[in-house]
């Protein structure tokens, strides 16, 4: 799989995906993430941890839920920049390293 301009070039790469896990993930960026799921709609959780080059700006609109619908639960470990807050009104931001979204929160995105 290659990411061209933020363009997945063979379209899904991996069409039995259901769970992503990245540890130390530095270097994935908003646009790139964004792209990466819109290619695996099928997926069901996603975690992440030390994606420090991600922004809760573009993780507030929330384009990759609405894609992936079979999406159950996302989280982000020691990702300081994502807030939840921003996100959903409603989590607590209490414990800023560590966010999970269940299949609850990730309805209220949807319906909001």
């Amino acid at each position: 799989m290659t990411i061209s301009n933020n363009k997945i070039t063979t379209g899904v790469p991996w069409p039995h995906l259901k769970y992503l896990s990245l540890d130390l993930c530095y270097d994935i960026d908003d646009a790139t993430l964004i792209c990466f799921i819109k290619a695996h709609p099928h997926l069901q959780e996603i975690r992440l941890k030390e994606a420090r080059a991600l922004t809760d700006a573009s993780l507030a609109a929330m384009a990759w839920i609405q894609n992936c619908q079979r999406l159950k639960r996302v989280q982000f470990r020691q990702c300081r920049q994502i807030k939840a807050t921003d996100i959903l009104e409603t989590l607590d931001d209490d414990n800023s390293d560590y966010l999970c979204l269940d299949e609850h929160d990730i309805a209220k995105i949807r319906s909001g």
